[in-house]
C-alpha cells in the first residue's frame, strides 16, 4: 500500500511558565504540539576552556520580550539577560532548538533587540547535518562547523515585530538548530536582510518560530479504500449466487 505524507506549519510561542529545571544553568522549555512534534529549548555561551572558548550551559529566563539567558560569566543587566555578544562578559550566546522530528525552521521573531543602543540585533542560524548528534563537549566557535552543522544564514538588524519577518530562506530540515548572536565564525554566510553585520555588540529576546514538519500518513489512500470496498462487494455477490 502506498503512504502519503501530512505538511503542516507549526507556530511556536512560550508561556511564561514553560522553563523547567528551575533557575539553574542547564534549564530548558518542552513544547508539544497537537501533531506530536515536541520542541525543547536550552540556553549555550562559550564560557568553557581555559580560553573562553569551548561552550557551557546557560541559564534560560523568560521575559515579556521572550526567552532570554544569563550565562555564567554575566550578570542580569541590559543587555547581559538577553542572548547577546554584549555586555559584561564579552561572550556569544545562542539557543539550541531540539525537536523530536526533523523540521525546517521557515522564520523566527523576536521580542526584544539590541544593537550599540539600537532597537535590533544581527542574528546567525545554522542546522545539524549529521545523523547523530552528540552534544557540545568540547565543542566551540571554531570547530562547530566542522562537526556536521551548516550555517544557514544572518540576519542583520533584525527588528522586533509582532510578525514573523524573517524567513530562513532554506529546505534544509534537521532535529537541530541553533539561533543566536552574531559573530565573525559566520562572516561568511548569506546575509538575508542586507543590512550591516556587526559582532560583539547584539542581544535579543526570542519569542516565536514557525516550524515546517511533513509527517508521513500510515492511512490507506482513497484509491485504495475504494479498492477494498468494490473487492468486498464481489465477494457479496459471489456468495449470494453460490447460496
Amino acid at each position: 500500500m502506498a503512504s502519503g505524507a501530512y505538511a503542516g506549519t507549526q507556530t511556536w510561542t512560550f508561556p511564561s511558565n514553560s522553563i523547567q529545571g528551575g533557575s539553574n544553568y542547564g534549564n530548558y522549555i518542552q513544547l508539544q504540539d497537537s501533531s506530536g512534534l515536541s520542541l525543547k529549548v536550552t540556553g549555550w555561551s562559550d564560557t568553557g576552556g581555559s580560553n573562553d572558548n569551548r561552550f557551557e550551559s546557560a541559564m534560560l529566563m523568560m521575559y515579556n520580550g521572550g526567552i532570554g539567558l544569563i550565562n555564567r560569566e554575566e550578570g542580569t543587566g541590559s543587555p547581559d539577560h538577553s542572548v547577546d555578544s554584549a555586555g559584561s562578559s564579552n561572550d556569544t550566546d545562542f539557543l539550541l532548538l531540539e525537536f523530536n522530528e526533523a523540521i525546517n525552521l521557515d522564520a523566527f521573531r523576536l521580542g526584544w533587540g539590541y544593537d550599540n543602543g539600537n532597537y535590533w540585533a544581527d542574528v546567525s542560524i545554522a542546522a545539524y547535518g549529521g545523523s547523530n548528534f552528540t552534544g557540545f563537549n568540547n565543542v566551540g566557535w571554531d570547530n562547530l562547523l566542522a562537526s556536521n552543522w551548516v550555517g544557514i544564514g544572518n540576519y542583520s538588524d533584525s527588528q522586533p515585530s509582532s510578525s514573523y519577518y524573517y524567513s530562513t530562506q532554506t529546505s534544509v530540515t534537521s532535529k537541530y538548530w541553533l539561533i543566536g548572536a552574531y559573530n565573525n565564525y559566520f562572516s561568511g554566510l548569506p546575509d538575508y536582510n542586507n543590512g550591516a553585520l556587526g559582532a560583539g555588540n547584539d542581544g535579543f529576546k526570542l519569542s516565536g518560530l514557525k516550524t515546517e514538519y511533513s509527517q508521513p500518513s500510515t492511512g490507506i489512500p482513497e484509491p485504495g479504500i475504494l479498492m477494498l470496498f468494490a473487492l468486498g462487494l464481489l465477494t457479496l455477490l459471489k456468495a449470494r449466487r453460490h447460496g
